[in-house]
């Protein structure tokens, strides 16, 4: 499969940094979505088909952990990828909860894009 079969959605509520986000991965071949807080994402999530998220941990109204716990509950199957500048929580227990990569800010986005395509395998 190619990286246009694939929808990704980043969420953060660094608004550049999202578009920032997505633009690479845009330009990389991917389809990109935006959500601001987590209750965003969930929204989207339950309308849309996502294949992965790249999320935030630390936004205002549902932080990513637990935005992660949600989506797991509904959709097992969708990769998830955290990010954080400071996090309450390991990269053991993020990847315990569910979560297959955990990247401190500032991201390096190649790195963020080399993770997208392994769990994608694309």
């Amino acid at each position: 499969m190619k990286p246009n079969d694939f929808k990704i959605l980043v969420v953060d509520d660094e608004v550049d940094l999202a578009d920032i986000m997505k633009d690479f991965l845009c330009l990389e071949g991917f389809d990109v979505l935006i959500a601001n807080d987590g209750a965003q994402a969930l929204d989207i999530v339950n309308k849309t088909k996502v294949h992965a998220i790249i999320s935030d941990i630390r936004m205002p109204k549902m932080d990513g952990v637990e935005l992660l716990k949600s989506v797991k509950k509904i959709h097992p199957d969708i990769h998830f990828i955290l990010v954080s500048g400071y996090s309450d929580y390991s990269e053991d227990q993020v990847l315990k909860l569910g979560a297959e990569q955990l990247f401190a800010k500032p991201v390096e986005f190649e790195r963020v894009n080399q993770a997208v395509k392994k769990v994608l395998k694309v």
